[in-house]
Order: structure tokens, then sequence, then C-alpha cells
């Protein structure tokens, strides 16, 4: 597989998980028929679920192993990790009735500091269904999320890097890296 580079410090964004509000149970459908939790181990799972809950994304890719892969790189360099904000202004178009809607709202990152720069402009990309970055393999939804509230975060597993509308999600994941 060819990599493609956005920038020095990242590749195309392919894979973005996308993250519900947690459920307090256990979801057996998560991943698919893929492993159990996704290949997460049962410890790491029970954290992350206290936080979020995974979307079923509907893609091979997604259950065997990637979200695992993707949060140890994390966690071995959270020491580089820097949290933020960046205000949005977005668009989507509600699927019942065609309607066009706009709005300004926040999304929070984290992310390695050295890739600050270009999450801030994917994630802005993605808010206004633009795709800069390329598509993804499966829909990322941030623009319909923001007057529907489909999804409340996203994890990006080619880059590792988390992004959310629900502030609550993000500060209880910066205290899972320890970014204060």
């Amino acid at each position: 597989m060819e990599i493609i580079t956005m920038n020095e410090n990242m590749e195309k964004s392919r894979l973005v998980q996308r993250l519900k509000k947690p459920t307090g149970c256990y979801n057996p459908f998560s991943f698919g028929s893929g492993l159990k939790n996704g290949g997460l181990t049962q410890d790491a799972f029970d954290q992350l679920n206290k936080i979020f809950s995974f979307d079923l994304m509907g893609a091979a890719e997604f259950e065997f192993g990637a979200i695992p892969k993707a949060l140890e790189k994390m966690f071995d360099n959270k020491s580089d990790f820097v949290k933020g904000f960046i205000t949005v202004n977005w668009k989507t178009t509600r699927w019942k009735t065609g309607e066009a809607i706009k709005g300004k709202d926040k999304v929070y990152f984290l992310c390695h500091k050295e890739q600050r720069k270009e999450v801030k402009r994917r994630i802005t990309s993605w808010a206004t269904g633009n795709n800069i970055s390329g598509l993804p393999k499966c829909s990322v939804s941030l623009d319909y999320s923001f007057d529907s509230n489909f999804c409340q975060g996203w994890l990006e597993l080619d880059n590792g890097f988390f992004f959310f509308i629900d502030k609550e999600m993000w500060k209880n994941t910066n205290k899972l890296f320890g970014v204060k």
C-alpha cells in the first residue's frame, strides 16, 4: 500500500473511527464479526468504554486490531501530545428534508504537537464536508453530527489523534492520556 503524505508528518486519513457517548454496557456488536473488542484487552476496553463507545463502522479494517495498534502508538508518544480546540464554521444537509444548514461550534482535539496544524485543517475540512485529506474508508459525519449528535467524538487511526464535539469526552480522554 502506498503511503500518501499530506505533509511531512502525516499520512492520509483513511480510517476514522466514530465515537458515541458511553453506554455503560457491553455491546458485543461494536466491532462486527471481528476480534472481540476490536482487539483491545478487556481492561483497555473497559477504561475506554467509560469515556466513549465505539460506533459500528461496517468495515473489516476497524475490526481486526487497527484501534489497539493506533492507541498503543499514541500511548507510547503521549508525552508529545497536546490538546486544544478550534471553532469551525460547519455546513450540512438534513437528509430527511434536504434543508441546508450552517453553524459555528467548537471542536476539541488531542494530537501529537507536530501535527496540530494539519489536524486543525482536517477537522475544518470534515466540518464543511470538503474532505481535503482524501475520502476516508467510512463517513466521518462531523458536519452531520453538529446538527444531529450522531457522534460526539472520533479517533483517527492512520496518524493517531482524537477530536470531539463533546467537551466531557475530550476532558476524560485527556486525563486517560495524562495530558494537562
